[in-house]
C-alpha cells in the first residue's frame, strides 16, 4: 500500500511491486466516499498490529557524511521499498553566536526559536515576516 498520488499508478511502479501485493488507496477520497470501508480497514489493521502479525517496512540507512548522495540516488531510482534514513552524527552542542535572521520569525515557532536563540547566547536575532507585523 502506498500513500500518495505522484506516480502511484505508473507501469514502472507496478512492475517493481509485482513480487508483492500492491494496492493504491487515495485516502482523501476513500475516507469521504466510503467511511464504513475505511473503518473496517483500520479495525483489521489494528487487530493485526495487536496480534503482532504486521511487520515494519525494510529500512535502509545512510551516513550523512559518507553516503548521503547514495541515499538520494536510491530515492531517485524509485526502486526502493521501505524507508530510506540518513543518519546525522551526534555532535556537541554549540552556543549560537553572531546575528541570526529568522524568516517567518513573527509566527509561533519563529518567536519561540528567537527567544531560545536570545537566551542561548546569540548576539542579535532579527525576526522577519512578509506581512511586516
Amino acid at each position: 500500500c502506498e500513500i500518495g498520488k505522484r506516480a502511484v499508478y505508473s507501469y514502472e511502479r507496478l512492475e517493481v511491486a509485482s513480487s508483492a501485493k500492491y494496492v493504491a488507496i487515495a485516502l482523501d477520497s476513500t475516507i469521504d466516499q466510503t467511511p464504513w470501508w475505511m473503518r473496517g480497514t483500520l479495525v483489521l489493521l489494528s487487530r493485526r498490529a495487536k496480534g503482532f502479525v504486521l511487520h515494519g517496512l525494510p529500512l535502509q540507512t545512510f551516513d550523512l557524511e559518507k553516503t548521503v548522495f547514495a541515499a538520494f540516488r536510491t530515492l531517485q531510482s524509485g526502486t526502493n521499498t521501505g524507508k530510506v534514513v540518513v543518519r546525522v552524527p551526534i555532535t556537541k552542542p554549540i552556543a549560537p553566536r553572531g546575528t541570526h535572521l529568522l524568516s517567518g520569525g513573527t509566527g509561533g515557532l519563529g518567536l519561540v526559536t528567537g527567544k531560545w536563540l536570545g537566551t542561548s547566547g546569540a548576539a542579535s536575532v532579527v525576526l522577519a515576516a512578509r506581512g511586516g507585523k
